[in-house]
């Protein structure tokens, strides 16, 4: 059997996001976990994790009631950063991570410095 998944992906020149088919029955036991920063309108940054990257953004819009509650608090928000790891572990390790910095060290992160 031949893995037809979907995963983001990101173009990294435009900063937009596209659906990339899985042909490779090796990667059928891959499951990316997203680690991502959001900014509100605020200027505040929200970090996360997550396995449905496109889902949660959906989430956090619509302020359902699966969205983080800080979230909610916000007229808007924008993605300004992601990044995919293979296991749900490493990716709460580096949310954990990600969240002890301070806030010039996220800019850093953002900006690709």
């Amino acid at each position: 059997m031949i893995c037809t998944d979907f995963y983001i992906c990101k173009f990294l020149h435009t900063g937009q996001f596209y659906k990339k088919t899985c042909y490779n029955k090796a990667l059928t036991l891959f499951t990316p976990y997203f680690v991502y920063i959001l900014r509100t309108s605020a200027n505040t940054l929200y970090i996360g994790q997550t396995n449905n990257l496109e889902k949660r953004l959906k989430e956090h819009q619509n302020k359902t009631s699966k969205s983080a509650k800080y979230i909610r608090y916000f007229a808007s928000f924008k993605l300004v950063y992601s990044e995919t790891h293979t296991s749900r572990a490493e990716a709460l390790k580096r949310e954990r991570q990600l969240k002890s910095w301070t806030k010039v060290q996220k800019e850093e992160l953002i900006r690709g410095a």
